[in-house]
């Protein structure tokens, strides 16, 4: 049973993975385009990599350490409270 289940999650990992490059692409996109989802993927996919960011601060900090840390943390802050807002980004004005 444990290696059914074992070999079902790592097909459905395998299924459903995504390059994390890809990923941050697909969210910059629609970010650049004002979409809704970009800003709840950007919040999630930020938000989950804080504690990494934590555990790294863990074994020691330096200025590069914290300056990303800090730069996540307000990046996630951003997204949320344009969420919570419910704002969309800033209008673009494209010159004519």
């Amino acid at each position: 049973m444990h290696r059914d289940l074992q070999h079902s999650a790592e097909t459905i990992v395998q299924h459903f993975h995504l390059n994390p490059a890809s990923l941050r692409l697909t969210e910059a996109w629609g970010l650049w385009r004002q979409r809704r989802w970009a800003e709840w993927l950007g919040a999630l996919s930020g938000g989950i990599n804080l504690p990494s960011k934590i555990f790294e601060l863990a074994d020691g900090e330096n200025w590069i350490k914290l300056s990303v840390f800090a730069i996540n943390v307000l990046c996630v802050l951003l997204l949320v409270n344009a969420l919570r807002a419910g704002n969309k980004p800033a209008a673009r004005h494209d010159s004519q």
